[in-house]
């Protein structure tokens, strides 16, 4: 069974929800990282999620290759850049976000609040106008700032069990296993 994380191994449980909590116990006791996926997957499906964790990558490690071409390609093609001068301007200023971004993460006991300010800030950066425009799920309603709001709360609940390097693996659950409720 697969997750939409990127957990290696799934476990679907349905209305067993004290075997769930027993498994769960079992697993952190043996030191294996459990994910409990309730509507995680959706949030994770979103185009605004990817950009956004992506974003956090660069702003905390050291080295994140297929992040660096994603947000880059996205922050030129969102600008309008048509070529590679202005490309290059958009790389630059990208290196100048990302580094003053690293001095402003929120605590490692981060408020939701304050990581919706985050994450709102990055999508600003990026292009949030022109990134609702080409997902056009974005452009009506308040989806948008709902899904900036629930990644927020998955990013807090995070950031009580990881450090900000760690974040966007955890989010993703990249080394855990993924419970399905």
């Amino acid at each position: 069974m697969t997750c939409s994380c990127r957990c290696r191994t799934a476990t679907r449980l349905r209305a067993k929800p004290n075997f769930a909590k027993l498994l769960v116990e079992a697993l952190v006791a043996k030191g294996v990282k459990v994910l409990v996926d309730v509507d995680r997957r959706d949030i994770l499906g979103e185009p605004v999620t990817g950009v956004l964790l992506d974003v956090l990558e660069l702003i905390v490690s050291d080295s994140a290759p297929s992040a660096w071409e994603h947000i880059s390609a996205i922050t030129s093609e969102l600008r309008g850049d048509t070529d590679e001068e202005a490309a290059g301007r958009t790389r630059r200023s990208l290196v100048r976000f990302l580094a003053e971004q690293s001095q402003k993460l929120p605590p490692q006991n981060g408020a939701e609040d304050a990581v919706a300010v985050l994450l709102n800030t990055l999508l600003d950066f990026v292009g949030r106008d022109r990134f609702a425009i080409r997902h056009p799920q974005y452009v009506q309603g308040e989806f948008l700032d709902s899904v900036i709001k629930k990644l927020a709360a998955i990013i807090s609940s995070e950031l009580a069990k990881n450090t900000w390097p760690e974040i966007p693996n955890a989010v993703r659950g990249i080394g855990a296993v993924c419970v399905i409720l």
